[in-house]
């Protein structure tokens, strides 16, 4: 289907001066065709997939109750300029409604400038952050009483992911919107999954973007007393839960709840338990990722970043814009001396030096042709040229 002067490929650019972190977030849309007019029903359900898709993004820093008790802040400060914080969107599909046939669809896929969403939101104290915290991915196998509950079948999540969810983003932490997950994934990867085989686990976190990835086992169980039918049913439930890096598969942390109940219902019960478990897991695996231990984690490697060959300020700010701008997992880049064109920076990244200079190496700059003259852990010195 096709109209005179309509861009089926639309693409939205906005000058990035400043480090921008980016989040790759699908999205739908939808508008109604009014008297036959097509053209704006589709411009409608595109800036409906926009919108959308930045209600996804905010929903990695607000819980649903904090998003709808200030719904209309958020609608009037936030999602009436979504525009504004779009890198690019690519539409990927785009229909009349099979359904309604007087609803026209889209979907798209979009590159949302994040820590500018994220900074509006703490400019209208909805949002405090302390820290760098990771984007949290959490799949987790449940099993109430007998029942096991299949992400493909439900196309949700369960009791265990909703209470870590909760408990995870109450703390500040960044969880990442599973709808597309749960639409994805398929019965052979999730039976994958649960046999917790590492590689399945660590692909489906890095394809969603996830910094960590929790998973784990729910479980609850039922007894009756025989000598007294009519009385509640007794249920305990077992949470155990890993947290590992995606970037190389380390166990950082591993938690466990347990919980137990009375209950005249063992399905309801059980789910209740399950949750008062998964909530007791989640304390304590916050505990465990915000300790000394887990500062690589939570506030990404300390490292040294030496330049040569920059011969003026423009060339230095130049390099620092691209450099942002291709390194994944950069949480700050501050410069600490600049002089016969030689500058010193010291990064914080998820990435240590030798994966940041592997990066370099594959991907390049845009303006500078880059050599790697040292690289360690800690420490990273580059040779540029331009190009």
């Amino acid at each position: 289907m096709k109209y005179e002067g309509l861009v089926f490929f639309m693409i939205l650019i906005i000058p990035i001066l400043s480090f921008a972190e980016l989040q790759d977030i699908k999205s739908s849309g939808k508008g109604a065709i009014v008297s036959g007019d097509t053209v704006k029903a589709r411009a409608d359900a595109f800036n409906d997939a926009l919108s959308n898709a930045v209600e996804k993004g905010v929903r990695g820093f607000l819980t649903d109750q904090e998003i709808t008790g200030n719904m209309d802040l958020l609608k009037e400060k936030v999602f009436s300029k979504a525009s504004g914080y779009v890198k690019n969107i690519e539409i990927v599909d785009e229909k009349t409604s099979e359904k309604a046939p007087n609803i026209y669809e889209i979907t798209a896929r979009s590159i949302i400038i994040i820590n500018d969403l994220q900074a509006d939101l703490i400019d209208l104290g909805l949002y405090i952050q302390d820290k760098y915290l990771p984007q949290i991915l959490v799949l987790i196998q449940e099993k109430n009483i007998d029942n096991v509950h299949w992400h493909f079948q439900a196309r949700a999540l369960n009791h265990a992911e909703t209470a870590v969810r909760d408990a995870m983003r109450l703390n500040r932490f960044r969880t990442i919107d599973q709808t597309d997950l749960m639409n994805d994934l398929t019965p052979d990867e999730e039976r994958t999954f649960y046999t917790e085989d590492l590689n399945t686990i660590l692909n489906i976190g890095d394809r969603y973007g996830a910094d960590v990835i929790i998973s784990g086992k729910a479980i609850s169980r039922a007894s009756r007393d025989n000598k007294n039918p009519n009385s509640d049913i007794n249920i305990q439930a077992s949470v155990n839960l890993e947290t590992r890096q995606i970037k190389d598969g380390r166990l950082i942390a591993s938690s466990s709840g347990i919980s137990e109940l009375n209950h005249n219902d063992e399905l309801a019960g059980g789910e209740l338990a399950i949750s008062k478990a998964a909530n007791q897991a989640a304390t304590e695996l916050i505990a465990n990722l915000t300790s000394s231990g887990s500062q690589n984690v939570v506030s990404g490697m300390n490292i040294v970043l030496i330049v040569n060959g920059l011969k003026s300020l423009e060339g230095l700010l130049l390099f620092q814009r691209e450099f942002e701008d291709r390194i994944d997992g950069l949480k700050s880049m501050q410069r600490r001396t600049f002089s016969s064109g030689t500058a010193a920076y010291d990064l914080v990244s998820i990435s240590d030096g030798k994966a940041i200079a592997d990066k370099l190496i594959s991907r390049g700059l845009y303006s500078f042709k880059v050599k790697v003259r040292s690289q360690s852990q800690q420490s990273l010195e580059l040779n540029l040229s331009m190009k």
